[in-house]
């Protein structure tokens, strides 16, 4: 009887060694560096695609940076604005702070660089800039080309063919 309480003993120390092994293992996996606002830190972590964050504030504007893991040749980065500068228009903030979108970034890329970044992403956050870029385009061509017509019809009503344009 005394050794088979041994075996158990030992079945049991082996089985709690191989959950601790297990346990460690996966905080290795989860773990998420936190780099505060230290960009060398996070550039440094984007290189090996390791996780990692990172608060990036640019022309007043928040962001925050998660690398979540790798994805084939590329390092899959999740992007959100958490806050936007004083000056821009309360309309703007409530249509993009609180997005995000996610980036399968090849590590050639500068991910502070957001155009260049952008072109890597999707999500909420890609739609609501593309989407506030087509709006300022057509209010644009709007302008331009209302210019034009209003022109042409000035043109028309000139009395004398010397001074029309």
């Amino acid at each position: 009887m005394d050794e088979s309480k041994k075996k158990v003993s030992r079945w049991k120390i082996l089985l709690l060694g191989l959950l601790i092994v297990a346990f460690i293992i996966l905080l290795i996996l989860t773990f998420t560096k936190n780099c505060r606002e230290d960009k060398v830190c996070f550039s440094e972590a984007f290189s090996k695609c390791m996780k990692a964050k990172v608060v990036s504030v640019d022309d007043g504007n928040k962001y925050l940076y998660e690398i979540q893991g790798s994805q084939e040749d590329s390092c899959v980065i999740a992007v959100h604005i958490q806050e936007m500068e004083m000056n821009v228009s309360t309309t703007i903030k409530e249509r993009l702070t609180g997005k995000g979108m996610v980036c399968e970034v090849p590590s050639n890329v500068d991910i502070y660089n957001t155009k260049e970044l952008s072109a890597y992403c999707t999500g909420p956050l890609k739609e609501a800039l593309l989407q506030m870029t087509v709006e300022k385009l057509y209010g644009f061509i709007i302008k331009t080309f209302g210019q034009v017509v209003v022109q042409e019809s000035l043109d028309d009503t000139l009395p004398y063919n010397i001074l029309k344009g």
